[in-house]
């Protein structure tokens, strides 16, 4: 090629031959290299990490208190009307009513994807603006959130075989005050156990004998439970806050209320009814059981009571490193907190799973971009391969910094799209790479010139490749339901990688090729020998092109293969899913038993079931 035929081959350079030109001898290329290098592995440190991705669904309890209704009167006063009222609001799926004594409880649940704070206003405004059609004597409805963040990350178990359900749950309740002082904590709650409360047992005979009523009692104990402030006293120059009344805090309080006057002597409550400090009514039974294998402080192959710490995260931190700070403050605290005789096991950790799933698709992708190395090793030759490797960080890290800009997280179906997408995003380096080094084999001009007219050569078809690729993931933006969401990372990913890989096949491609690439046997200007596995593509292209006969054996080897791959999932010899199956070390079992089973049959069937498994 001459210096003129060079001028004009260099004058109708298209995109990508221009990219190339101007970052092939260009001090920015280093700084975008450096760059990219920075802010992937900051967002890969940052970026918030969990099991699976975060599906926004919005949901709301709606309560509303009927004292002294039945179950029928609630469902016909209360839950059908409002489940009536809100079904013309735009954007909820589905409403699921729920009638008990005195109480409704209505869930409204709005579609995938729908505005959490709309969605709300929305519910909010429809309740208030039909308050009118509330039945008297109901009160005010009142609207719980449910946010899928509110689900536990974490669960603590407390357990004794010497210390009752109430008194383990006044030491989960010392424990979850200093856990919820964890940073990212979110909404935390304890489960299981009796609350301490001060029990009342009225005596019929011994009310009869002084003429009170249920309703005096009720009156009584409402009207001196109360802590009011009544004004300001200033003395001394010191202002002090007045409040007359007192909360109740112990049975001698409660025992010594006037309920009544009888005979113009007061009747105090104590005279009356049975008053015991201790704990509230059995609600439900909270067990643990340990089995012989079990390598505790003490070995138990039975279930003792138990109560649990629930602790959630916020919504957008990092679920890893929440559950690992609650774990470290648990055994921070757990000495000073927790007497000698009280096990304390963590029972679910989210954070773990999370860390083993992220930690499992990383050394995958890792074990890919090492096969993808060697592969390009044995057919591109080391110089070529160090070229396009470094090509393969760079544009990692470009698409997590993408990521973590635009609020994604690193779960398993990130990694997955970049599992997906490892095979895919070298092509273009490969393709440059190539060119750049078949124009150094031949006769030409300066190297930087061959380099920026070997990038333009392939630009057209690279570009249609590549945008070819990334319209092939699109289409799963639109996808509807819960999947949409859970699978967004894929065709957001996809696209940004094959996006990156592009821009960095035309700049720091090139760039690398024209510094480090050397051609063997010679180098630039000397007719370049034949490697063995162009000899070889050579050799058999060529009995394909002159041999009918070789041509119609290949065609039907490859149809035969191809047939043989599609009938493999009708023989059960490979099977196709969409992830790898997840690996969970738990299960759950769940008993249902008849209506109207007291508590204490449930619990002994329920202990049964867990001796079984036990073995």
């Amino acid at each position: 090629m001459t210096d003129g035929q060079a001028l004009r081959e260099r004058d109708r350079l298209n995109a990508a031959g221009r990219v190339a030109r101007y970052f092939i001898d260009s001090k920015l290329t280093v700084l975008l290299v450096l760059f990219a290098f920075l802010s992937g592995i900051l967002a890969f440190l940052v970026t918030p990490r969990e099991e699976n991705p975060q599906i926004v669904v919005p949901a709301a309890n709606i309560l509303v208190e009927k004292p002294g209704a039945s179950p029928k009167e609630v469902e016909q006063l209360i839950v059908k009307p409002l489940e009536a009222i809100l079904q013309g609001m735009s954007g909820i799926k589905h409403t699921h009513g729920i009638a008990m004594d005195s109480l409704g409880v209505v869930s409204v649940q709005f579609e995938v994807g729908e505005d959490k704070e709309d969605s709300l206003v929305k519910l909010y405004d429809r309740i208030m603006s039909n308050i009118d059609r509330i039945p008297p004597g109901t009160n005010q409805p009142l609207v719980k959130p449910v946010d899928v963040d509110d689900v536990p990350i974490v669960v603590i178990s407390v357990s004794s075989g010497v210390l009752d359900d109430m008194q383990l749950r006044r030491v989960a309740n010392d424990l979850l005050e200093q856990l919820r002082r964890v940073e990212g904590t979110s909404a935390s709650f304890v489960h299981g156990g009796r609350r301490r409360q001060i029990n009342v047992n009225l005596d019929l005979e011994r009310m009869r004998k002084f003429n009170v009523t249920l309703a005096d009692v009720r009156r009584v104990l409402e009207a001196t439970n109360v802590d009011i402030p009544s004004g300001e006293l200033v003395s001394d120059n010191l202002l002090a806050k007045v409040r007359s009344g007192a909360f109740l805090r112990t049975a001698k309080e409660v025992g010594e209320l006037v309920v009544a006057v009888d005979r113009h002597e007061p009747v105090y409550l104590r005279e009356i009814a049975d008053i015991a400090d201790g704990p509230g009514e059995i609600e439900r039974v909270h067990r643990i059981g340990f089995g012989p294998a079990y390598t505790g402080t003490r070995p138990l192959d039975y279930e003792i009571p138990a109560v649990s710490i629930a602790v959630a995260k916020r919504p957008g931190s990092n679920a890893v490193a929440v559950a690992d700070r609650v774990v470290q403050e648990l055994e921070h605290i757990r000495a000073a907190t927790v007497p000698d005789d009280v096990t304390v096991n963590v029972t679910r950790n989210d954070g773990e799973r999370a860390r083993d799933a992220v930690d499992t698709l990383m050394e995958h992708l890792a074990i890919a971009v090492g096969t993808i190395i060697l592969l390009l090793v044995v057919f591109l030759g080391w110089r070529a391969a160090g070229i396009v490797t470094i090509t393969i960080p760079l544009i990692l890290f470009i698409t997590l910094a993408v990521g973590f800009v635009s609020g994604q997280s690193i779960n398993r179906i990130t990694l997955f799209a970049l599992i997906l997408s490892l095979g895919l995003l070298v092509d273009d380096s490969i393709v440059v790479i190539e060119n750049i080094y078949r124009h150094y084999t031949q006769r030409g001009l300066e190297r930087l010139q061959e380099a920026v007219i070997a990038v333009n050569e392939i630009g057209k078809p690279t570009n249609l490749a590549t945008f070819t690729v990334i319209l092939a993931f699109l289409p799963m933006l639109w996808v509807t339901g819960m999947m949409g969401p859970y699978m967004g990372p894929i065709p957001f990913n996809v696209p940004v990688a094959m996006i990156t890989s592009l821009a960095i096949a035309y700049t720091v491609a090139p760039w690398a090729a024209y510094r480090w690439l050397k051609i063997k046997g010679g180098g630039h200007g000397h007719e370049h020998k034949s490697g063995w596995l162009e000899r070889g593509y050579a050799a058999v292209m060529g009995v394909l092109l002159h041999y009918k006969l070789a041509r119609a054996i290949f065609f039907l080897a490859i149809l035969g293969l191809m047939g043989a791959v599609l009938a493999m999932p009708a023989f059960d010899m490979v099977r196709f899913k969409m992830l790898p199956k997840n690996n969970t070390n738990t299960f759950n079992v769940t008993v249902d038993m008849p209506e109207g089973t007291a508590l204490e049959e449930t619990d002994r069937v329920a202990r049964l079931v867990a001796d079984v498994l036990r073995q």
